[in-house]
């Protein structure tokens, strides 16, 4: 299988700039995260989208994210 390269994918800046725009006010985000996205960065990728008015992010990725999973609670409890 061939990955396209990494300057092809959004920054997580601009993915979210992307949210901050199509939550409009809306309170809640559901990220579905490809395997290939969800390396170290995805605690930042979820860190930025939180800086937004979101009251809850729900995750959901087909990878394991289990050297992520502290990053990730510090980040927020799940309900």
């Amino acid at each position: 299988m061939r990955f396209r390269p990494r300057d092809e994918f959004l920054r997580f800046e601009e993915i979210t700039r992307f949210v901050r725009v199509i939550t409009n006010g809306r309170s809640q985000l559901r990220l579905t995260v490809a395997s290939r996205s969800s390396g170290s960065e995805l605690p930042q990728l979820v860190k930025l989208s939180g800086r937004l008015t979101l009251t809850k992010i729900w995750l959901t990725t087909n990878a394991s994210i289990e050297e992520q999973a502290a990053a990730l609670r510090q980040l927020g409890s799940s309900d």
